[in-house]
Formats: structure tokens, C-alpha cells, sequence
């Protein structure tokens, strides 16, 4: 069992988040000042992809997934819902820990290493992002985006559940995996909630709407970060893939 849970405080959140203010702040040329603050908030939309992202509104709670071999589960007449066929994490190596390397070279470089030499990035069609209301998130992912699919990148679904489910720490990669691999088995897309106006750098397609976006899919990325530069991608197929 992978499992992780979450409970939060107001005191926690706002300590948190001034800690990490104050760390890209020292990074002038990849945040520049005019951006906005984002201060913890509980009557504002967290709006993932949106260019009117002023908020993070954190969610608590937690997620499990039951990882087991193929036979395993097939011996105790269980339903699997996919696979996760490999997984990565790199960080972005800056002098202070806590900022962000709005670049996403150290997302690319995982991502990378999970295809490796088996997989195709052209064979994933969607991509579980890890966006919340932070503009920083939303520009590491997007020039991340941009480099690994090109031209190609405008044909990507990206969407993020935060909006619906908050901003999670310790159930993050197990939240990520659950959801994405419901909508490979139900071959739906479920939209950006909350997105309605793209963010300036965005070249995939958020999934606008209230209406998840059919797509028969058996490879997808779940993405997922941490405290102190942390890049985590996983990918992730049917079942029978």
C-alpha cells in the first residue's frame, strides 16, 4: 500500500508559503516582481492555468493506491485499473532549495528518463499536471511542455484536478495516479476546473468547460512536486498495454 495524508492549519500554511515567497524572490530574472503574491486564501477560486491564478487553496484528506503484481491481483480476482510503468525524480539543484527553476529542465529530465528507450513521448496524449494557483508551477510546466513536445504540444490534453480537490502534499502522487488512470479506464478527459483564461506561455489544451473531453488513451504522465526543487513524473498504462 502507498498511501499519504494530509491536515493543515492556517498557522502552517501561511508559514509555508512565506518561506517559499521569500525564496524565489531571490531569483529576480525568473520572477519578476510585478507577479502577484500568493497568499494562502479560503474565499477565492485556486484557478490552475488561468491568468487570473491569485490563489492556493489547500486540501486535506488522504489517498492510497494498491500496487501489486499482475498475477497477484489476478489470484485474489481484483480489478486493475493500469500500470505504472516507470517513474523519476530529479530536483532542480538552485543555491536555495526552496525557489524554482521556472526553466523545467529538471521536469524534462524526468520525464525523459521515465521513456528511457522504450516509450515515445508522442505516444502520451495526456498528462496529469501537478498546476495549482502558482504562476511559478504554471511556468516550469508549460516551458517544460514546449520542449518536450514541440510543435506537437498544441494536440496535448494537460489538465489539472486541484481546483476541485485543493493543493495536496503527502497524498499528491497517489491522488495523481488514482485520478489518472479513472479517466484512461473511462477514456475521458476531466477539464481544468476553474481555468476559463489561459495563461500567457500556455501552448496545450487545459480541457476549458464544465464537460470531461473524450480520448480512447493507454499511456499518460502524472506529475507531482515537492518542497525543495522536487520533480516528480510518472508514467503510467492501461492494463493491458
Amino acid at each position: 500500500m502507498v498511501t499519504g495524508v494530509d491536515v493543515f492549519s492556517v498557522t502552517l500554511i501561511r508559514n509555508i508559503q512565506r518561506l517559499l515567497s521569500g525564496a524565489q524572490r531571490v531569483y529576480d530574472t525568473m520572477r519578476p516582481q510585478d507577479r502577484p503574491s500568493l497568499p494562502p486564501s479560503v474565499d477565492a477560486l485556486m484557478r490552475p492555468y488561468d491568468r487570473r491564478a491569485e490563489c492556493i487553496n489547500h486540501g486535506e484528506g488522504s489517498a492510497s493506491i494498491v500496487m501489486e503484481s499482475r498475477e497477484h491481483a489476478f489470484r485474489r480476482d481484483a480489478r486493475p485499473y493500469g500500470q505504472v510503468l516507470s517513474q523519476a525524480t530529479t530536483r532542480d539543484g538552485l543555491a536555495n532549495p526552496l525557489a524554482s527553476d521556472e526553466s523545467g529542465k529538471a521536469l524534462v529530465s524526468a520525464v525523459r528518463r521515465c521513456l528511457g528507450d522504450t516509450w515515445e513521448i508522442n505516444q502520451v496524449p495526456y498528462i496529469h499536471g501537478g498546476s495549482d494557483g502558482n504562476v511559478v508551477v504554471t511556468a516550469f510546466e508549460a516551458n517544460a511542455i514546449k520542449e518536450l513536445y514541440g510543435p506537437a504540444s498544441s494536440d496535448l490534453l494537460m489538465t489539472s484536478q486541484e481546483g476541485c480537490f485543493g493543493h495536496n502534499g503527502a497524498p499528491a502522487g497517489c491522488l495523481g495516479v488514482a485520478l489518472t488512470l479513472l479517466m484512461t479506464n473511462h477514456g475521458q478527459v476531466c477539464p481544468t476546473a476553474n481555468y476559463e483564461q489561459p495563461a500567457q506561455q500556455l501552448t496545450f489544451d487545459p480541457v476549458p468547460g464544465t464537460a470531461p473531453r473524450r480520448l480512447d488513451f493507454d499511456h499518460a504522465f502524472s506529475f507531482n512536486y515537492q518542497v525543495g526543487g522536487v520533480k516528480s513524473a510518472i508514467l503510467l498504462g492501461s492494463p493491458d498495454v
